[in-house]
């Protein structure tokens, strides 16, 4: 009986839970963008769970794509986790960091090109994006938590400039950003397969989490995750859990010899 009232008051939690998506449009000539491929997907299995789900599109431009994310933001009303989704690459790759830095290497799809062009001048030329990642990260298998990239370099195009923008100017909200692999990638379909299921994982990790404790970002405190060496450091140390001294030992600092790479 109290595990059928435990069950009962956890789908009612599950279900008072408002999630934002937003994904890119296709750019550089290509048919399609893999983000909206896998939030729509996400969103759908989501929704399956009793989640509330709002799913943003983004211009792949410098000048629309954060307006957009932020009007959605606000049209959306309260929402416990808001989660950009583009592509790169060709793995899943978690991002925790974005750059006040703007530097492309073709233009976007309005033809504008940036040279190292701050993206708000006279900000940090880092910010950490204050969502609950430690605890989505450790709410996955170990086999799983091979399978994704905690990196630091969310690259200098659009998707930076998204994850930066909605980082400075919503400081006290849960906003994340999650790299998959791009269009053009080699056996596309069966990673978008492994990785749907993860990432919807992750997110409800990341609202039913009741860990809320330094080095924890939770929507309960104003913890960050910690960019420096020093920091990283003190916080896998501070860590009895062996998932989270994990976390903290395989994240690389913004002040280390090297990015990761984009």
């Amino acid at each position: 009986m109290k595990t059928l009232l435990f069950l009962a008051l956890l789908t009612t939690q599950v279900q008072a839970q408002n999630v934002i998506l937003a994904h890119f449009d296709p750019f550089d000539g290509a048919s399609f963008n893999n983000s909206e491929t896998v939030a729509k997907a996400v969103a759908g299995g989501l929704k399956n769970k009793g989640i509330k789900v709002k799913v943003c599109a983004l211009k792949t431009s410098f000048k629309k794509a954060y307006a957009a994310f932020d009007k959605c933001l606000k049209e959306a009303g309260p929402t416990d986790l808001a989660i950009g989704i583009g592509e790169t690459g060709c793995q899943l790759k978690a991002e925790f960091v974005g750059r006040n830095l703007d530097k492309t290497y073709g233009p976007d799809n309005d033809g504008e090109n940036r040279d190292n062009t701050p993206i708000v001048a006279g900000a940090q030329s880092h910010l950490s994006l204050r969502y609950p990642l430690p605890q989505m990260y450790c709410g996955l298998s170990k086999s799983e938590r091979s399978q994704i990239l905690l990196s630091n370099n969310a690259g200098s195009f659009v998707c930076n400039n998204v994850a930066y923008q909605m980082r400075y100017h919503h400081p006290d909200k849960m906003i994340g950003f999650i790299h998959v692999p791009s269009h053009n990638c080699k056996n596309l379909k069966e990673s978008n397969k492994q990785n749907v299921p993860l990432i919807e994982k992750m997110i409800l990790k990341g609202l039913l989490t009741q860990d809320n404790n330094v080095f924890l970002p939770h929507a309960s405190n104003s913890e960050e995750i910690p960019m420096t060496k020093n920091e990283i450091k003190n916080a896998q140390n501070s860590f009895k859990d062996a998932c989270y001294q994990e976390f903290y030992k395989t994240i690389k600092a913004v002040d280390g010899r090297r990015l990761w790479p984009f």
